[in-house]
């Protein structure tokens, strides 16, 4: 995973809005607010994937994390074209925080605040073996969910959003 988003990040053009948003039992965290994309913040993405851990525990607050990467996708981007990919890895699994009903209320209600070609376009991505959640997920606010059990279907995921 670490070395498909530095791929990424090392690619995604200049001007191009990235953030990163973590969850573990710890908590939610903006580990790199959205904004666009030059020499310095790309370096800063890639040392902040390279920092990332897997920490095991209950409280997994998946839907935490996506609200609050919806509020940062969507700030400062009230009519933006093409629309902003909130693009979630996961092991699919939520065990605390908010629930899937609230993140879709509050994903639709943001979504009609905006013009359609602004909605953002969810491509949930897991490693695990859960599905359905995903699945879930991308049939409430809509997208894609990948699954992708090796490495090698992690990074292909990764390097091919639409």
């Amino acid at each position: 995973m670490k070395d498909s988003l530095t791929e990424l990040f090392r690619q995604v053009p200049d001007g191009v809005t990235v953030g990163l948003t973590t969850y573990s039992p710890a908590g939610v965290a903006v580990l790199v607010p959205a904004e666009p994309v030059n020499g310095d913040r790309r370096e800063q993405l890639v040392k902040a994937v390279q920092g990332l851990t897997t920490t095991a525990g209950t409280n997994r607050p998946v839907f935490d994390a996506l609200t609050l990467s919806y509020q940062h996708v969507l700030a400062g981007q009230p009519g933006s074209d093409p629309a902003p990919i909130l693009m979630a890895i996961t092991d699919g699994g939520r065990s605390g925080g908010a629930d899937l009903a609230t993140f879709v209320t509050f994903a639709k209600a943001e979504t009609a605040k905006r013009a359609r070609s602004a909605t953002p376009r969810f491509v949930g991505i897991t490693p695990g073996a859960d599905m359905t959640l995903l699945n879930q997920v991308v049939d409430a606010v809509g997208g894609r969910a990948v699954a992708a059990g090796t490495p090698s279907q992690l990074h292909d995921a990764i390097l091919t959003l639409p």
